[in-house]
């Protein structure tokens, strides 16, 4: 429901699946620091408690579920390509410029040269398109540098890679991205990212610090953490009094069992909207009546 909303299908869901799992893989080859890349695993098994992938919808004769073959087919390609961009937002304004690298593995014994291009998609328009050539020595790497003018208007957009392998057919390496208003952000990341917050405490652990500040930055790899004892608190104070019906934790490892959500709007008083004794972690995603608060 994070990625897709509560009507999403289960072919979104597969759709959304082998895009990010041929992204990852393009993320690991394009950086030539490791000496495969493998899949999980191609045909899984499942056990209760311990489910793998399962990439076949038949078994006799076995066949791919269409997306995982159409996304991932392109990202193990012997000849791949991979778009280093990675910005799955861009802030409305003036279209402006922007450096996109195209990186092009060739695992192959032998060198392999021919044409690669990258085109700017929206509204069913190609926005942009710019073809370079590349040769890429055997078993090699090489970054192609392009520049693309971005939109500034709000909207979805898709980056798309491509060039012709060595078997002749198309590989394409895809980045979809949106351009939204300050509006569209907040409502999409919350509106307590980057807002002042206040905490019981913060901890800096084997020269990694981990303030309050991080809880909302709206950076899912950023965390705060507190002392290592009960209770603690976080305070966040959206700057004006605002309706509040919605607010949603993302814990790490540890989590808090018994907590509680307050409201107040002078930052003295405090009211509870919400109180548990039975968290369990994971991504707590908690509703109550419209409230006013601060």
């Amino acid at each position: 429901e994070n990625q897709l909303g509560p009507d999403n299908t289960a072919e979104r869901r597969r759709e959304l699946y082998a895009r990010y799992l041929a992204a990852k893989t393009e993320f690991w080859r394009a950086g030539r620091e490791c000496a495969g890349v493998l899949h999980f695993c191609g045909l899984g098994y499942a056990r209760p408690g311990g489910q793998t992938s399962d990439n076949f919808v038949a078994l006799d004769p076995p066949t791919f579920e269409p997306n995982f073959f159409r996304y991932v087919r392109d990202a193990f390609a012997p000849v791949g390509v991979a778009i280093d961009f990675w910005a799955e937002e861009q802030p409305a304004g003036p279209p402006r410029k922007q450096a996109i690298p195209v990186v092009v593995i060739n695992d192959l014994d032998k060198e392999w040269a021919g044409p690669v291009t990258l085109r700017l998609l929206g509204d069913g328009r190609t926005l942009f398109e710019q073809t370079q050539d590349a040769r890429v020595a055997p078993l090699g790497r090489e970054v192609l540098a392009f520049e693309a003018t971005l939109p500034g208007e709000p909207g979805k957009h898709q980056l798309v890679a491509e060039l012709r392998g060595a078997d002749g057919l198309p590989v394409r390496s895809l980045r979809d991205f949106a351009v939204l208003t300050e509006a569209e952000r907040k409502a999409r990341t919350g509106i307590a990212v980057g807002c002042r917050v206040t905490a019981s405490s913060s901890v800096t652990k084997d020269g990694q610090s981990y303030p309050c500040e991080l809880a909302v930055d709206g950076d899912s790899s950023t965390r705060w953490s507190s002392e290592f004892s009960d209770p603690q608190w976080l305070a966040v104070d959206l700057g004006a009094v605002t309706t509040v019906r919605r607010v949603q934790l993302t814990w790490e490892g540890a989590y808090g069992k018994a907590f509680a959500i307050q409201v107040s709007k002078d930052g003295q008083t405090w009211t509870d909207v919400y109180k548990t004794d039975a968290g369990k972690g994971g991504v707590d995603d908690i509703r109550f009546a419209p409230v006013e608060t601060r």
